[in-house]
C-alpha cells in the first residue's frame, strides 16, 4: 500500500460545504499539502493496494491536506469485504507505518512489512542495529562471489563488515551487488487509549470515566511489545548516499560562501512572513551571524550510510520477508505511470464527482495494462524469462500500432513488427501483419476483439 498525489493549476483550496439535505459538512478535495513534486498548487491524494503481482486492487481519493495513514484501514475493510481477503501482509513506507496501522493488522490477524527509521529506535537498538559484527549475506548476484565471501570472511555464516570493508578496499567489486543483513528485537512503548475508557465512554458518553470505586479512568496508558527488525547493509546503496550527499554539501556550502542566511523560497512560502533575529543569551541583538557546516549532522549521517531497516510481524525466514518487502518498488511505478503515460495529471476539473471519475478511468486502465501484461507473461513464459516485459514497453508497442488507409483498398500497416507485436496478436485470435487488410476484414477484427 503506498499513497501518491496530483496537482490541479488552480490557486485556492476548495471550500468545504454543508449537505443541504443531511446537513453533513463535506469536506473540499482540492487542498493544499505536502506535493510529491514539491508544488505550492492545491492537490488530491490517491491511496492504492497493489498484490505481488503489480495488480492494482483497489483505490482511494482523499483531500490533500489528511493524513495518509488514516486511509489504510478503512481500504483494507473494503478488500475484506469486495473481494473476501482477511489473511494478507501489508507492505508499506515508514509514512504509513503508524503504530495505530500495525497493530490493527495483528488484531485482525493480518501481518506486516514496513520501512522502519534507524534514527528514531532506542539508543541500544540503533547501536546494536548499525554493529559491524554478527551480519548474514542475504543476496549476492555472482555466485562465485558468494563462494568467496564465504570461505574467506565467514565466521560460521556471519560476516563483520569492518572486515568486509578492508577487503572492499582492496577489490572494489568485492561488496558490489550484495546485501547483507542482521536481526533484532526491539522493545516498543508506546502510549495508546485505555480500552477501560473506551468501554466507560461508549456506556456513558457525557460522563467522564470512573472504576467501579468512583475513581476516574486515565485516558491514555503505555503498552510494551517485542517488534522484529531486521536491518540491511548494502555497499551500492552506500555508494549511492554518499554522492547524493556530496551534492547536498557541495550546494550548502554554497550557501555559506554567499551569508545567505534564509535560501531562496517560492513566493508562496509561509516563512517569507518571517523574520529570523539572532540575540545572545541575555537578550543583546547580535549584529554579526556565521554560518558553518554542521560536522556532527554529517557524521551521524555517514554512519547510516547503506543501512535499511524493515519492522515485521512475520516470524519467517529473514530472507523471505526482504523478497516479499522487494516487490514494493512497483507500487511507485505504477504511480509514476498515471502521471505519465495515462496523464493523470494536471487534473483540469472541479467538481468531486468528475475529479473521482477521472480517476477511477486511470486506475480502470492502468489495471487493463497490468492484466494484459500479466497475460503476456504468463502466456509466453521463455520470451521474457531473462527480460521481464515493462509496462514502458507494452505501452510504446501498443501505441505504435497504427495503420494507413488506401482509398478502395482497405489498410496497410505501420508499425514495425516485433515479437510482442506477433504475441499480442496471438492473444487477441487476429493477424494483422498482412499487406493489405480490407475494410471488411478490418471491421471483423474489431468485432471480434470487442466481442472477445
Amino acid at each position: 500500500y503506498d499513497c501518491t498525489n496530483y496537482y490541479f493549476e488552480i490557486e485556492d483550496n476548495d471550500r468545504d460545504t454543508v449537505n443541504i439535505e443531511t446537513g453533513e459538512l463535506v469536506a473540499g478535495l482540492r487542498k493544499r499539502g505536502k506535493s510529491k513534486e514539491n508544488r505550492p498548487s492545491p492537490i488530491v491524494q490517491m491511496g492504492m493496494f497493489m498484490d505481488m503481482d503489480g495488480i492494482p486492487l483497489a483505490f482511494v481519493v482523499f483531500p490533500g491536506n489528511e493524513s495518509e495513514q488514516a486511509t489504510l484501514q478503512p481500504l483494507e475493510d473494503v478488500l475484506r469485504r469486495k473481494f473476501g481477503l482477511t489473511e494478507f501482509v501489508v507492505s508499506t513506507d515508514a509514512g504509513l507505518a503508524s503504530e495505530g496501522n500495525r497493530r490493527y493488522n495483528m488484531d485482525q490477524g493480518r501481518d506486516y512489512i514496513c520501512v522502519q527509521s534507524i534514527p528514531s529506535l532506542p539508543a541500544a537498538d540503533r547501536r546494536a542495529a548499525v554493529d559491524p559484527r554478527g551480519w548474514r549475506l542475504g543476496y549476492c548476484a555472482d555466485g562465485e562471489k558468494a563462494r568467496l565471501l564465504h570461505e574467506k570472511y565467514s565466521d560460521g555464516g556471519l560476516y563483520n563488515l569492518d572486515v568486509l570493508r578492508e577487503g572492499g578496499q582492496a577489490d572494489s567489486s568485492l561488496l558490489r551487488q550484495t546485501t547483507f543483513y542482521k536481526e533484532i528485537l526491539v522493545d516498543k512503548t508506546v502510549k495508546c487509549l485505555n480500552p477501560q475508557w473506551l468501554e466507560a465512554r461508549r456506556e456513558n458518553p457525557g460522563a467522564t470515566p470512573v472504576d467501579a470505586r468512583g475513581r476516574r479512568i486515565r485516558q491514555w496508558q503505555s503498552s510494551s511489545r517485542a517488534e522484529r527488525v531486521i536491518i540491511t547493509y548494502s555497499h551500492d546503496f552506500a555508494l549511492f548516499l554518499r554522492h547524493k550527499r556530496a551534492e547536498r554539501l557541495a550546494a550548502a556550502r554554497k550557501i555559506v560562501a554567499r551569508g545567505q542566511a534564509n535560501p531562496r523560497r517560492s513566493q508562496q512560502s509561509p516563512l517569507n512572513y518571517i523574520e529570523t533575529i539572532h540575540k545572545t543569551d541575555d537578550g543583546q541583538t547580535a549584529v554579526k551571524t556565521e554560518m558553518v557546516i554542521n560536522d556532527d549532522i554529517l557524521g551521524q549521517e555517514e554512519k547510516l550510510d547503506g543501512f535499511y531497516a524493515y519492522a515485521t510481524s512475520l516470524d519467517d525466514e529473514a530472507t523471505l520477508v526482504l523478497k516479499a518487502r522487494s516487490f514494493h518498488h512497483e507500487i511507485e511505478h505504477l504511480f509514476r505511470t498515471t502521471k505519465t503515460h495515462l496523464e493523470a495529471r494536471p487534473v483540469y476539473l472541479s467538481r468531486q464527482d468528475r475529479i473521482r471519475s477521472h480517476f477511477l478511468v486511470c486506475f480502470l486502465a492502468l489495471l487493463l495494462l497490468k492484466l494484459l501484461q500479466k497475460q503476456l507473461a504468463d502466456s509466453f513464459p521463455e520470451a521474457y524469462k531473462e527480460h521481464p516485459l515493462t509496462v514502458d514497453q507494452l505501452i510504446d508497442t501498443l501505441q505504435n500500432l497504427r495503420f494507413g488507409q488506401i482509398q478502395g483498398l482497405g489498410y496497410v500497416p505501420m508499425f514495425q513488427r516485433t515479437s510482442l507485436t506477433d504475441q499480442l496478436q496471438e492473444l487477441a485470435g487476429v493477424e494483422v501483419n498482412k499487406q493489405i487488410i480490407t475494410k471488411a476484414a478490418m471491421n471483423a477484427f474489431y468485432r471480434k476483439v470487442n466481442k472477445g
